[in-house]
Formats: C-alpha cells, structure tokens, sequence
C-alpha cells in the first residue's frame, strides 16, 4: 500500500538532485512524523541533534540522487552511494525489489 505513495519519487525517468524533493506528502509525513521525530525524541536527542541530523540527512538524499558515477571504492559495501542506489529506481524488470536502503547497504543484506 506504501507503493502508492512512493511511484511520485520514481516518476522521474531521469536521476538528478531535484528527484529527492519528487515525494508525495503523505510519505514524507510517515516518515518524517512516524519514524524521524519518534526515534529522536525516545532517545532524549538535543535540538541541535535533531538539525545535524535533518542537515546530513537531506544532504545524502541529495548526494545519492545526483546520478553521479561514483561508487565510494571499498566503502560501497557498506554506505549506500548514487551508483548503488541507481539501481532501486531502474525501469529493467532484473533490477525490481533491489536495493531499498538508502544510508547502510548491510540493510539489503539483512532483509534481502
């Protein structure tokens, strides 16, 4: 039911900075309401943790849309970079349900 929401985002044919900011509200509001602000707030995080973390966290979004040819080098195995996350908003039927995780690739190989 989540996918309703999320085809906005991959509604763009092409990768590009501008695709992070292409979401429907209602998933950005499940996110941001229902996971984000939950997590830092039972852990008692400070004000300035909860805006280094929104900072950083939008600069990756940014960073992993980019539709850089960049594959981080031996860190590819373990932080998600544009390369990877390519792949999870290909258009091939061979690349469908890949690559979900968008920070730490140990998060595919866990939930396959």
């Amino acid at each position: 039911p989540l996918w309703h929401f999320h085809t906005i985002h991959h509604s763009q044919q092409q990768l590009n900075p501008f695709t992070t900011k292409r979401v429907h509200a209602g998933e950005k509001l499940i996110g941001t309401v229902g996971i984000d602000a939950p997590v830092l707030a039972v852990t008692g995080s400070p004000p300035e943790v909860w805006l280094a973390y929104y900072i950083v966290d939008a600069t990756w979004d940014y960073f992993i849309h980019s539709n850089l040819r960049i594959d981080l080098g031996p860190l590819r195995y373990v932080i998600v970079s544009p390369l990877y996350h390519r792949l999870h908003h290909s258009v091939h039927p061979r690349h469908f349900d890949r690559n979900f995780a968008d920070r730490f690739v140990i998060c595919d190989l866990l939930y396959g």
